[in-house]
């Protein structure tokens, strides 16, 4: 069983979740990215793209040089879909 505090983002593939942890781990489930983003608390983690579930507070920063990023606290490069920009900045607010 993992804390939600413990992760910093999830990875969605398919079927498949993959969890990043604060301490550099990844774990593998067998449920889709939709699933765990039901369970998880609306005010903790923020689905930034089709397949990426972010914890709010391991947001670094956001970089709009390349493109559209959330620079993760363990240094991760995640993209930022444009269309969820705006909700993404007010729910990091």
């Amino acid at each position: 069983i993992i804390k939600p505090e413990e992760i910093t983002h999830i990875v969605g593939d398919g079927n498949y979740s993959t969890f990043h942890l604060k301490d550099g781990r990844s774990l593998v489930a067998s449920k889709y990215l939709a699933y765990y983003e039901d369970l998880l608390d609306k005010n903790l983690f923020f689905r930034i793209h089709q397949s990426h579930l972010v914890n709010l507070n391991d947001v670094r920063q956001i970089d709009t040089q390349e493109g559209l990023f959330a620079i993760m606290t363990n240094g991760n490069k995640l993209p930022l879909a444009r269309r969820r920009k705006e909700a993404f900045l007010k729910a990091l607010a």
